[in-house]
């Protein structure tokens, strides 16, 4: 339950995130941030959900690995240090999922 807390946090803080960088001109750089945040922890629920019994949607496994690598890359001085850990959850997930 933490983890798919958080994940929701994650999710929920983007639409936050996004309003406040159209209001405060200074943090548009932040914008992709708050874009890549969301993304990761709608990653994180869908690998949750699979990882408790779900299958993969086709393509999910790529198009998790590309948003991934997305946030991999640094903006605005900020890195997601969780990004090598996002990779093998969204591994686990997969492996799960071929297995069921």
């Amino acid at each position: 339950p933490e983890l798919a807390d958080l994940f929701k946090k994650w999710r929920n803080a983007r639409g936050k995130l996004e309003r406040l960088c159209q209001q405060k001109p200074a943090l548009a750089d932040a914008r992709i941030l708050a874009t890549e945040l969301g993304e990761m922890g709608r990653v994180g629920a869908g690998a949750l959900r699979i990882l408790e019994g779900g299958k993969a949607p086709a393509g999910w496994n790529q198009q998790a690995k590309a948003w991934l690598d997305r946030a991999a890359q640094p903006h605005a001085l900020v890195e997601f240090t969780i990004v090598p850990a996002m990779r093998r959850l969204v591994d686990e997930a997969t492996e799960k999922s071929k297995r069921n």
